[in-house]
């Protein structure tokens, strides 16, 4: 028997969207809400986030008078409840196609700390990311875990990419990067890959951990230039200063949110 693709719906999303930012670039970029309709909406619904259902989306969700585009709930206990909303675990903010989403960094992050989230994204239908709150005290600190355009990667790349946005996964608070969780059939020259069950989850994250510190040491040596502009930020902000006098210090839009973004804008204006 053929095995099922379970990915297939969102791959589809994903292929859908490519064709219409393609064929409808000019009206999508007029207009966000073309652009939440043909082109987030339905990545959204294949990633389990049904935006016509009140217990999982909230359209407009209302922080202290600001209204994010996307509330994303918890699923509720019983699936026959109709009424319960979940609690709410994360806002996405849409933007009309090819908007800068960096100039919305700042707004975004304000209302997810106001909300008291860990999480926070940002797209434009083609440009996903996700942010996760890694501050404490007087220091906050949001980190990127996802970043993805779709038009840029191979459609299975994308997909595996968005799957840290899969209801599951982003409703349980404790995210899996699909990029290293999940691996297809060996090769011949592949070792066997361990079974997944609650006697080596600890060994499987642990080597994770031990891969991301790996790559961030290769990026490090790669990109010296970008060290360098983050231990300028990073000091900057021990000695107290806020984002917004940081960008202002940089000659950038007082918005910021994070050392990297700030860091990114630098990097984007200089065309490094």
């Amino acid at each position: 028997m053929t095995q099922p693709d379970l990915l297939k719906p969102l791959v589809d999303a994903i292929e859908t969207a490519k064709k219409r930012i393609n064929l409808y670039r000019g009206s999508l970029r007029e207009d966000e809400t073309r652009t939440r309709v043909a082109l987030i909406d339905p990545v959204l619904r294949a990633l389990g986030w049904d935006v016509s259902d009140p217990r999982m989306v909230t359209p407009e969700y209302n922080v202290r008078g600001h209204k994010p585009d996307y509330g994303l709930h918890k699923p509720v206990d019983d699936p026959n409840d109709e009424e319960t909303v979940g609690n709410l675990v994360a806002i996405l903010e849409a933007k009309r196609l090819e908007e800068k989403l960096q100039n919305h960094y700042t707004q975004m992050t304000e209302d997810a700390e106001n909300a008291r989230l860990n999480y926070a994204g940002i797209t434009d239908g083609d440009n996903w990311e996700l942010y996760r709150f890694v501050g404490g005290g007087l220091r906050k600190e949001w980190t990127p875990v996802m970043q993805v355009r779709l038009t840029d990667v191979p459609t299975y790349a994308a997909a595996i990419k968005l799957l840290v946005l899969w209801r599951p996964n982003l409703a349980s608070g404790q995210l899996l990067d699909a990029e290293t969780s999940i691996v297809g059939p060996p090769t011949p020259d592949d070792p066997p890959t361990p079974k997944v069950d609650e006697t080596n989850v600890g060994a499987i994250k642990e080597r994770q951990r031990e891969a991301g510190l790996k790559a961030a040491e290769t990026r490090r040596r790669r990109n010296p230039e970008r060290e360098a502009l983050e231990a300028a930020v990073y000091a900057d902000r021990q000695a107290g200063m806020s984002y917004r006098a940081i960008a202002k210090k940089h000659g950038l839009h007082p918005g910021g949110g994070s050392t990297w973004s700030i860091v990114k804008r630098i990097r984007e204006r200089e065309g490094s």
